[in-house]
This record gives C-alpha cells, sequence and structure tokens, in this order.
C-alpha cells in the first residue's frame, strides 16, 4: 500500500517513498527518502530515512539514521542509530551510541558503548562489556562513598 503523509497507518505491506508518517504498524514496510515516529514491523527496510523508534523481526537500514532499534536481526550500512537492541547485528561503515547485541559483526564501524556476546570485525569502541562493567562499578562505589560522607557529616552537627 503506498502511503503520503500519515499520522497512523496499519497494513500487510507499507511503502512510504518521500513521505512521513506518525505511526505505522505492518508486516512489512519500506520506507525510500521519509520518515516516521514509530514502526512497529515484522520486516522494516529503510533507505535514506529516518525513524525515532522502529521495532521488528528483521531491521535493514541504508544510508538512515534513528533514534531507537529494537529486533531479532539488525542490519546498518552507512546508517546512525543512537540506542540498538538486537540477537544479530550487521554493522558496515555505521555508528551507534548504545549498541547491545547477542552477536555483532562488524566492518569499519563505531560505538560508544558495546555491549556483545560475541564481537566479528574491527569496531571502534570507547566503551566495551568489560569497560561499562567497572565504570559502572567504580561509579557505584563512588555513590556510596559520596552518601556515607554526606551522613557522616550530617551527624557531626
Amino acid at each position: 500500500m503506498p502511503v503520503a503523509d500519515a499520522e497512523e497507518v496499519s497494513a500487510e505491506v507499507i511503502h512510504l517513498e518521500g513521505g512521513r508518517i506518525g505511526r505505522v504498524e505492518a508486516e512489512t514496510v519500506n520506507i525510500d527518502q521519509g520518515g516516521a515516529n514509530s514502526v512497529k514491523a515484522g520486516q522494516v527496510e529503510m533507505q535514506r530515512s529516518a525513524a525515532v523508534q522502529i521495532s521488528g523481526e528483521q531491521i535493514h537500514m541504508q544510508q538512515s539514521a534513528a533514534l531507537a532499534l529494537r529486533g531479532q536481526e539488525l542490519a546498518l550500512e552507512q546508517s546512525g542509530v543512537a540506542l540498538a537492541m538486537a540477537d544479530q547485528v550487521h554493522l558496515e561503515g555505521s555508528r551507534a551510541g548504545v549498541l547491545a547485541g547477542g552477536t555483532v559483526h562488524s566492518q569499519d564501524s563505531s560505538s560508544i558503548i558495546l555491549l556483545a556476546g560475541e564481537v566479528y570485525g574491527n569496531v571502534e569502541t570507547v566503551l566495551d562489556t568489560r569497560g561499562a562493567l567497572i565504570a559502572g562499578m567504580a561509579a557505584g562505589m563512588s555513590a556510596g562513598v559520596l552518601l556515607l560522607l554526606g551522613t557522616l557529616l550530617r551527624r557531626r552537627r
């Protein structure tokens, strides 16, 4: 079903070319040079597009951007995402803020925080799984010490 600008659309198959959708729910969604606030579908294909939130079994993005992704299989080609969670992740020339995946395959990609069971290929990352655990422990201990000091100082008064 071809779609122009709309607030909410539901159908089996949705193809959006150069328009905008507020919320879309379908089995298959294909967005080409368009945008969406919320996408929920079994299969999502995006080319030169943007979305705020995407939830699907298979998500494939080419030269696209999203704020949050959640799916079984995620493939990004020259795309960017702020937060992504998937069982299988394939990155090619892409950027991610926080990426959590069971298995991550990467080529010439980067992330700020990477949490993964297995990583194949080269991913430039600021904080990997081990680093995130250490940073979390350090932050927790620092907060505990500050709370303890605050309690001791209040008792002295």
